[in-house]
């Protein structure tokens, strides 16, 4: 494991973020315990002082920490060896964002270029880490229309049979978070897109817009 101490001292806001809490450990007991759970640990927390570990799911970033509030005598430790680089993990998927803007047909290609698929959110823990991680923070006098803060595309798509939203990989969409009165396909909007304020919205294929990739963890 590495020590990344540009995130020393501060603990994600969230507990989505947190595998598990351990007492009375060493650092080093605590990283092993993080390989044990190499599908699913990404990164640990650790306080000397305190005998104290923390696995983490994923890596810290701006958006998930407020540095505002210090906590005191954490270290901040992460996987080497997580995902190809530039990938960022996440529990047992690694993710890219791609800030080409592109139609969605395109963006589905370079994804699988790279053995990967535009992004599945799988629950809502994933919808907002994907979120807090990839997009630009809500800005009110931006996002006056909300559809204009929509802009980054994922892999749902009606293209196949009308109204019936499945990924690319053909499986049916289990978690949704669409916005109210969404999808309405105007325009023929067969492809889906994600806010910034992590809602979802339905729109034309042909419009250009960033995309994020993801692929399983080996």
């Amino acid at each position: 494991m590495t020590r990344d101490e540009s995130f020393d001292n501060l603990r994600p806001l969230h507990s989505l973020y947190y595998i598990v809490t351990l007492k009375n450990i060493s650092r080093s007991w605590c990283a092993l315990q993080c390989s044990m759970h190499q599908y699913l640990c990404r990164a640990i927390l650790y306080n000397e002082d305190l005998f104290s570990c923390y696995l983490l799911n994923c890596y810290q970033n701006e958006r998930l920490v407020d540095r505002g509030r210090i906590d005191g005598g954490w270290e901040f430790w992460i996987q080497n060896d997580a995902c190809p680089t530039g990938w960022v993990p996440f529990q047992y998927h690694c993710y890219f964002l791609n800030k080409t803007t592109v139609p969605w047909s395109q963006a589905k290609v370079q994804c699988e270029y790279h053995g990967a698929y535009l992004l599945e959110i799988d629950s809502g823990e994933e919808n907002t880490w994907a979120m807090e991680t990839f997009l630009p923070l809500w800005n009110a006098a931006d996002c006056s229309n909300w559809w204009d803060c929509c802009e980054c595309w994922i892999g749902a798509t009606d293209i196949e049979i009308e109204g019936m939203f499945t990924w690319t990989s053909h499986v049916n969409i289990s978690f949704s978070n669409w916005y109210a009165r969404q999808p309405d396909n105007l325009n023929m909007a067969h492809c889906v897109r994600i806010c910034r304020n992590g809602f979802w919205d339905d729109t034309s294929c042909h419009r250009n817009n960033t995309f994020i990739c993801e692929m399983v963890y080996f």
